[in-house]
Protein backbone atom coordinates (compact mmCIF):
# COMPACT_ATOMS: atom_id res chain seq x y z
CA UNK A 1 0.00 0.00 0.00
CA UNK A 2 1.28 3.44 -0.91
CA UNK A 3 0.83 6.57 1.17
CA UNK A 4 -1.59 7.97 -1.42
CA UNK A 5 -3.64 4.77 -1.32
CA UNK A 6 -3.83 4.87 2.46
CA UNK A 7 -4.98 8.50 2.37
CA UNK A 8 -7.69 7.63 -0.15
CA UNK A 9 -8.84 4.67 1.97
CA UNK A 10 -9.06 6.65 5.19
CA UNK A 11 -10.72 9.60 3.47
CA UNK A 12 -13.48 7.39 2.11
CA UNK A 13 -14.17 5.95 5.58
CA UNK A 14 -14.16 9.26 7.45
CA UNK A 15 -16.19 11.18 4.87
CA UNK A 16 -18.60 8.40 3.98
CA UNK A 17 -18.21 9.37 0.35
CA UNK A 18 -19.17 13.00 1.01
CA UNK A 19 -16.97 16.05 0.53
CA UNK A 20 -16.25 16.96 4.14
CA UNK A 21 -14.20 20.15 4.71
CA UNK A 22 -10.72 19.65 6.21
CA UNK A 23 -10.90 15.88 5.69
CA UNK A 24 -7.40 15.91 4.18
CA UNK A 25 -5.95 17.50 7.32
CA UNK A 26 -7.72 14.94 9.52
CA UNK A 27 -6.39 12.05 7.43
CA UNK A 28 -2.85 13.42 7.23
CA UNK A 29 -2.69 13.90 11.00
CA UNK A 30 -4.16 10.43 11.61
CA UNK A 31 -1.53 8.79 9.38
CA UNK A 32 1.33 10.66 11.02
CA UNK A 33 0.05 9.78 14.49
CA UNK A 34 -0.62 6.15 13.52
CA UNK A 35 2.82 5.71 11.99
CA UNK A 36 4.56 7.35 14.96
CA UNK A 37 2.60 5.20 17.42
CA UNK A 38 3.65 1.95 15.72
CA UNK A 39 7.22 3.07 14.98
CA UNK A 40 7.83 4.00 18.60
CA UNK A 41 6.16 0.95 20.11
CA UNK A 42 9.02 -1.50 19.58
CA UNK A 43 12.64 -1.81 18.42
CA UNK A 44 11.72 -3.05 14.95
CA UNK A 45 14.42 -4.63 12.81
CA UNK A 46 13.84 -2.04 10.11
CA UNK A 47 14.72 0.75 12.56
CA UNK A 48 18.14 -0.69 13.42
CA UNK A 49 21.17 0.77 11.67
CA UNK A 50 24.95 0.50 12.08
CA UNK A 51 27.35 3.31 11.19
CA UNK A 52 31.12 2.82 11.10
CA UNK A 53 31.98 6.07 9.33
CA UNK A 54 32.41 8.20 12.46
CA UNK A 55 35.57 8.82 14.47
CA UNK A 56 36.48 10.12 17.89
CA UNK A 57 39.10 12.82 17.40
CA UNK A 58 42.13 13.29 19.62
CA UNK A 59 41.67 16.03 22.25
CA UNK A 60 38.06 16.72 21.14
CA UNK A 61 35.60 16.45 23.99
CA UNK A 62 32.56 15.44 21.91
CA UNK A 63 31.59 13.69 18.68
CA UNK A 64 28.51 14.45 16.56
CA UNK A 65 26.34 11.37 15.98
CA UNK A 66 24.19 10.57 12.89
CA UNK A 67 21.37 13.05 12.29
CA UNK A 68 18.87 10.26 11.54
CA UNK A 69 19.34 8.71 14.99
CA UNK A 70 16.31 8.35 17.23
CA UNK A 71 17.93 6.41 20.08
CA UNK A 72 21.33 4.88 20.72
CA UNK A 73 21.64 1.11 21.09
CA UNK A 74 25.38 0.45 21.24
CA UNK A 75 28.65 2.36 20.93
CA UNK A 76 32.06 0.75 20.45
CA UNK A 77 35.51 2.34 20.16
CA UNK A 78 37.80 0.47 17.77
CA UNK A 79 41.55 0.82 17.47
CA UNK A 80 43.01 -1.70 15.06
CA UNK A 81 42.25 -5.13 16.51
CA UNK A 82 41.16 -3.74 19.87
CA UNK A 83 37.64 -2.64 20.75
CA UNK A 84 35.96 -1.22 23.82
CA UNK A 85 32.27 -0.91 24.62
CA UNK A 86 31.55 2.53 26.02
CA UNK A 87 29.46 2.92 29.16
CA UNK A 88 26.69 5.39 28.26
CA UNK A 89 25.72 7.27 31.42
CA UNK A 90 22.88 9.67 32.16
CA UNK A 91 23.87 13.32 31.91
CA UNK A 92 23.40 13.84 35.64
CA UNK A 93 25.56 10.86 36.69
CA UNK A 94 28.22 11.72 34.12
CA UNK A 95 28.44 15.35 35.27
CA UNK A 96 28.64 14.32 38.91
CA UNK A 97 31.23 11.60 38.30
CA UNK A 98 33.37 13.59 35.86
CA UNK A 99 32.83 17.31 36.53
CA UNK A 100 35.86 18.36 34.45
CA UNK A 101 36.34 15.71 31.74
CA UNK A 102 38.48 18.00 29.56
CA UNK A 103 41.32 17.74 32.10
CA UNK A 104 41.64 13.97 31.49
CA UNK A 105 43.09 13.16 28.07
CA UNK A 106 45.59 10.40 28.71
CA UNK A 107 43.53 7.26 28.03
CA UNK A 108 41.04 5.69 25.71
CA UNK A 109 37.48 6.79 26.58
CA UNK A 110 35.44 4.29 28.57
CA UNK A 111 32.43 6.41 29.56
CA UNK A 112 30.25 8.98 27.83
CA UNK A 113 27.02 10.92 28.04
CA UNK A 114 24.50 11.31 25.23
CA UNK A 115 23.22 14.85 24.78
CA UNK A 116 20.20 15.88 22.73
CA UNK A 117 20.34 19.13 20.77
CA UNK A 118 17.67 21.05 18.86
CA UNK A 119 16.05 19.08 16.00
CA UNK A 120 16.64 22.14 13.82
CA UNK A 121 20.40 21.71 14.13
CA UNK A 122 22.39 19.29 12.00
CA UNK A 123 24.02 17.80 15.10
CA UNK A 124 20.89 16.61 16.87
CA UNK A 125 22.88 14.22 19.07
CA UNK A 126 26.33 14.51 20.59
CA UNK A 127 28.38 12.07 22.64
CA UNK A 128 30.67 13.58 25.30
CA UNK A 129 33.70 11.47 26.23
CA UNK A 130 35.53 10.53 29.40
CA UNK A 131 38.45 10.65 29.25
CA UNK A 132 38.79 12.96 26.27
CA UNK A 133 40.31 10.81 23.47
CA UNK A 134 44.10 10.64 23.49
CA UNK A 135 44.09 9.55 19.84
CA UNK A 136 41.78 8.99 16.89
CA UNK A 137 39.36 6.06 17.20
CA UNK A 138 36.91 4.51 14.78
CA UNK A 139 33.37 4.33 16.14
CA UNK A 140 30.84 1.58 15.59
CA UNK A 141 27.46 3.13 16.36
CA UNK A 142 24.33 0.98 16.44
CA UNK A 143 21.11 2.93 16.73
CA UNK A 144 17.40 3.18 15.96
CA UNK A 145 16.54 5.56 13.13
CA UNK A 146 13.93 8.28 12.96
CA UNK A 147 10.84 7.32 10.95
CA UNK A 148 7.97 9.11 9.22
CA UNK A 149 4.95 8.21 7.13
CA UNK A 150 6.88 8.68 3.87
CA UNK A 151 8.55 5.34 4.65
CA UNK A 152 5.22 3.51 4.51
CA UNK A 153 6.07 1.50 1.38
CA UNK A 154 9.35 0.32 2.94
CA UNK A 155 7.66 -1.33 5.92
CA UNK A 156 7.27 -5.11 6.24
CA UNK A 157 3.70 -6.21 5.62
CA UNK A 158 3.08 -6.98 9.28
CA UNK A 159 4.09 -3.44 10.29
CA UNK A 160 2.00 -1.96 7.49
CA UNK A 161 -1.11 -3.66 8.83
CA UNK A 162 -0.46 -2.21 12.28
CA UNK A 163 0.00 1.31 10.87
CA UNK A 164 -3.22 1.07 8.84
CA UNK A 165 -5.22 -0.12 11.85
CA UNK A 166 -3.76 2.56 14.14
CA UNK A 167 -4.34 5.32 11.57
CA UNK A 168 -7.93 4.16 11.16
CA UNK A 169 -8.38 4.38 14.92
CA UNK A 170 -7.28 8.01 14.88
CA UNK A 171 -9.37 8.96 11.85
CA UNK A 172 -12.67 7.65 13.25
CA UNK A 173 -14.86 10.03 15.23
CA UNK A 174 -15.42 9.32 18.95
CA UNK A 175 -17.86 6.52 19.63
CA UNK A 176 -18.25 2.75 19.66
CA UNK A 177 -16.59 2.42 16.28
CA UNK A 178 -13.40 4.01 17.51
CA UNK A 179 -13.39 1.87 20.66
CA UNK A 180 -13.73 -1.29 18.58
CA UNK A 181 -10.97 -0.13 16.25
CA UNK A 182 -8.75 0.63 19.23
CA UNK A 183 -8.92 -3.03 20.23
CA UNK A 184 -8.23 -4.12 16.65
CA UNK A 185 -5.21 -1.82 16.45
CA UNK A 186 -3.82 -3.16 19.72
CA UNK A 187 -4.17 -6.75 18.47
CA UNK A 188 -2.58 -5.86 15.12
CA UNK A 189 0.39 -4.25 16.86
CA UNK A 190 0.97 -7.29 19.06
CA UNK A 191 0.88 -9.60 16.03
CA UNK A 192 3.38 -7.33 14.26
CA UNK A 193 5.76 -7.44 17.23
CA UNK A 194 5.56 -11.23 17.35
CA UNK A 195 6.28 -11.41 13.60
CA UNK A 196 9.27 -9.07 13.90
CA UNK A 197 10.78 -11.26 16.64
CA UNK A 198 10.96 -14.31 14.37
CA UNK A 199 13.71 -15.19 11.89
CA UNK A 200 12.58 -16.47 8.50
CA UNK A 201 14.23 -19.69 7.33
CA UNK A 202 16.34 -20.18 10.45
CA UNK A 203 18.73 -23.10 9.73
CA UNK A 204 19.06 -26.06 12.08
CA UNK A 205 22.28 -26.31 14.09
CA UNK A 206 24.45 -29.09 12.68
CA UNK A 207 25.51 -31.72 15.22
CA UNK A 208 23.07 -30.71 17.91
CA UNK A 209 20.58 -33.13 19.39
CA UNK A 210 17.88 -31.01 21.06
CA UNK A 211 16.62 -34.09 22.93
CA UNK A 212 19.90 -34.77 24.76
CA UNK A 213 19.95 -33.80 28.40
CA UNK A 214 23.38 -33.56 29.99
CA UNK A 215 21.86 -33.93 33.43
CA UNK A 216 19.83 -37.04 32.71
CA UNK A 217 21.97 -39.49 34.71
CA UNK A 218 19.75 -41.20 37.25
CA UNK A 219 20.31 -43.92 39.82
CA UNK A 220 23.76 -45.31 40.60
CA UNK A 221 24.77 -46.28 37.06
CA UNK A 222 27.22 -44.06 35.18
CA UNK A 223 26.17 -44.22 31.53
CA UNK A 224 29.34 -42.46 30.43
CA UNK A 225 31.47 -45.58 31.06
CA UNK A 226 29.29 -47.63 28.74
CA UNK A 227 30.62 -45.65 25.79
CA UNK A 228 33.47 -46.93 23.61
CA UNK A 229 35.91 -45.37 24.13
CA UNK A 230 35.05 -43.88 27.53
CA UNK A 231 34.44 -40.13 27.57
CA UNK A 232 37.20 -39.64 30.17
CA UNK A 233 40.30 -41.64 31.14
Amino acid sequence: MTLAELKKYLSSIRSGGQNVPQINDIVDNAIEAGFASVWGAYQWKIKRKEDTSLTATSAQIHTILPDDMESLIDLVLEDGTRSRWVNIMTEENFDISYPKPSSHTNKRPFAAKLVRFSPQQNDRWRIYWYPVPDSGYTLRVVYDTVGNANQLEQLPTYMLSAVVDKSLEYVLPPGEGRLAQMQAARSSLQKAIESDMTVSGQPMMVGVDPGWNDGAFVGGRDDCHNLEPPCWP
